[in-house]
């Protein structure tokens, strides 16, 4: 008698372990579930982030590029100059 409590007993545990298993299984799921998802956030702030960064750049080279020709402009006109009063001298 005291085996088939000792059975019992084991079988009430494997039971419960059988039970316990699926709520972890279930909070191992939404734990993945919520990092998933805090990823998938974070990927798509430094998305934006890249797209912002992306076109200050290319705002910024724009300007660089003005500001160049804008100077090689003056340095032609400096020239320019320069022969002339050279050539008035």
């Amino acid at each position: 008698m005291l085996i088939d409590d000792l059975n019992k007993e084991n079988n009430n545990n494997r039971h419960m372990v059988y039970a316990a298993t699926p709520t972890k299984i279930e909070l191992i799921d939404g734990s993945l579930a919520e990092e998933l998802s805090s990823v998938c956030l974070k990927l798509e702030r430094m998305r934006l982030d890249k797209e912002k960064t992306e076109k200050i750049l290319r705002e910024r080279d724009l300007a660089m590029e003005a500001g160049m020709k804008e100077l090689v402009e003056r340095v032609e006109i400096q020239k320019m100059l320069e022969i002339e009063v050279i050539r008035l001298f």
